[in-house]
């Protein structure tokens, strides 16, 4: 119907200035529906960062993120922005079952970054990361 959230993520395409590390692939790995791969980075980093672009713009509302493990190589505290704009400061993520889902007022954009500074374990490694409209 309608109503139901629309995924955007297989339209976008993923980008971070890091290094992958160990089995971990790049930024698209996070991206790929394919929870086998994961984006990982160089370990004990101070900040770490995932873009997301979409070929338009568009009002999106919700982020889900499927860590490496459950709260083990996971963002913990991190900000989203869209196009450059802070739309959720997320803080000490407690995850269900290695999943978290955030929401946030809707916010048109193109461009949706995740600066992590805090995760569990010792890098950020997110198996799928997903955005949704309503």
């Amino acid at each position: 119907s309608p109503s139901e959230p629309a995924m955007l993520t297989r339209l976008a395409i993923a980008s971070s200035p890091g290094i992958p590390d160990g089995n971990g692939g790049g930024a698209m790995a996070a991206i790929d529906e394919n929870e086998e791969t994961y984006w990982d980075e160089t370990n004990d980093q101070e900040a770490y960062s995932l873009k997301l672009t979409l070929p338009f713009t568009k009002m999106i509302n919700t982020l889900t993120i499927k860590g490496w493990q459950h709260q083990k190589f996971a963002p913990k505290d991190f900000l989203v922005s869209i196009d450059g704009q802070l739309v959720k400061k997320v803080q000490n993520a407690q995850y269900e079952n290695n999943f978290l889902e955030i929401q946030f007022d809707s916010q048109e954009g193109k461009e949706i970054q995740l600066n992590i500074t805090g995760y569990y374990g010792s890098s950020p490694a997110i198996r799928e990361l997903k955005i949704f409209h309503q």
